[in-house]
């Protein structure tokens, strides 16, 4: 028995094979004695997507079509108003794969739609079970997808998913797999599910923490006025109420390409969705709340301690008047600057428009308490989010080793299902 063999049981009580033999292939190892080995292109058929026309593709009308990114969604999102193409159909149940990016494999639930170029559908032949096929062939790609790791545009062809090798067990044998891997992967997922529920909820809470403390205080007793702004609402008669513009200056950073700045390096680089990466020199030194200018996240805030370049797609929030820089930062969050972008290829944000936003502005000392206030509770949530996230992380990672341990025979399913 390998050492592999005995990681597995000691983590999941499962038993392997009592005879294994030497695959011939490395990401494989050892099978069992009775299984074989084959390219998928003795076991497989594969249709590619139509390369339809984009310019009659809409978001409402016509025939659904299935685009890469509604693969995982399981969702359409496009609709088609060309010529019907009878051929690129695909319906329930069909194995599809992504061709670029991240080669997703996926059972299409999302109704009878049109393939898109860069998506393949794969058919098993006669000595391979449908379902099994769906789970040998996840793995493999998910290997040549680690590998393309620091491709910049990943792509995958048709020959590389016929060049896979893939392991054959005897059919009743794949259909136990199968079996097997439906069941647990569907208690792995619904476990994940409930996880980034619970992510959701921290995340509503955490906002809805953060947006009452910067508009109502930490006093509930306190006599309130009305802000004569709907989605502030009342806020604590002793408060002001002023223009952005009154209490700092907003200005865009300076220019800067992505061919300048480096992962690693001395001061970091703040753009349109954070931080992009280091830079030799800095444009500023200080305390700032940074606030994106463009991007698909403007209006997203970052703080900066020290030195730091600020690119043009930035905005840096220069106090005119005293005030506590993660007060206003928290602030600025609640306001959700996003609803202030302008719609275009390129989503951004007006300083014009920013600065003349009117805030609730209380004294310094209740400034740095609310700070204080949300610099505790929402580490708290912060950690508990984080928490959750890695135990998903840890979730997904055992479901692709449970899928790897089964389709390569690491052990031995058949016991744990019924015929």
């Amino acid at each position: 028995m390998s050492s592999s063999h005995v990681k597995y049981m000691d983590s999941s009580g499962m038993e392997p094979y009592t005879e294994y033999k030497d695959s011939g292939v490395e990401w494989i190892g050892e099978i069992p004695e009775h299984w074989d080995v084959t390219k998928a292109k003795h076991l497989i058929k594969i249709n590619s997507g139509y390369p339809f026309d984009s310019t009659k593709f809409n978001p409402e009308k016509g025939i659904p079509i299935i685009r890469i990114r509604d693969l995982l969604k399981q969702k359409i999102q496009t609709y088609y108003n060309g010529e019907d193409v009878e051929s690129a159909y695909v319906d329930d149940g069909f194995i599809l794969i992504g061709m670029d990016g991240d080669f997703n494999v996926v059972k299409w639930e999302g109704g009878r739609a049109l393939l898109n170029q860069r998506i393949c559908s794969v058919n098993g032949t006669e000595g391979i079970h449908d379902n099994y096929l769906y789970y040998l062939i996840s793995f493999p790609l998910k290997l040549i997808n680690d590998l393309a790791y620091f491709t910049t545009v990943k792509h995958l062809s048709t020959g590389d998913i016929e060049n896979i090798n893939v392991t054959t067990p005897p059919l009743p044998e794949q259909k136990s797999i199968s079996t097997f891997l439906d069941r647990e992967t569907s208690r792995i997922d619904a476990l994940v599910e409930k996880k980034q529920q619970f992510i959701e909820l921290l995340e509503e809470r955490r906002s809805a923490l953060i947006s009452h403390a910067v508009t109502k205080g930490l006093d509930p007793d306190v006599p309130m006025k009305d802000s004569g702004v709907e989605w502030i609402g009342e806020i604590p008669e002793h408060w002001d109420f002023k223009k952005l513009s009154y209490m700092a200056s907003l200005k865009s950073g300076e220019n800067i390409t992505s061919t300048e700045f480096e992962k690693y390096g001395e001061y970091p680089v703040f753009g349109g969705n954070g931080l992009r990466g280091y830079f030799s020199k800095y444009t500023h030194e200080g305390e700032y709340v940074i606030i994106g200018r463009q991007g698909a996240l403007c209006g997203n805030i970052n703080y900066t301690k020290g030195k730091c370049w600020v690119s043009e797609h930035a905005i840096v929030v220069n106090p005119t008047t005293k005030f506590v820089t993660f007060w206003m930062g928290e602030l600025l969050k609640a306001m959700n600057l996003n609803r202030y972008s302008i719609s275009a290829a390129q989503p951004g944000i007006s300083v014009e428009n920013i600065k003349k936003l009117k805030i609730p502005v209380p004294p310094l000392q209740e400034q740095q308490a609310i700070a204080n206030y949300l610099d505790r509770e929402t580490s708290q949530i912060d950690n508990l989010i984080e928490k959750t996230k890695q135990s998903i992380e840890y979730l997904k990672e055992y479901r692709t080793a449970l899928i790897s341990s089964a389709v390569t025979g690491k052990i031995d399913v058949r016991g744990t299902v019924s015929d």
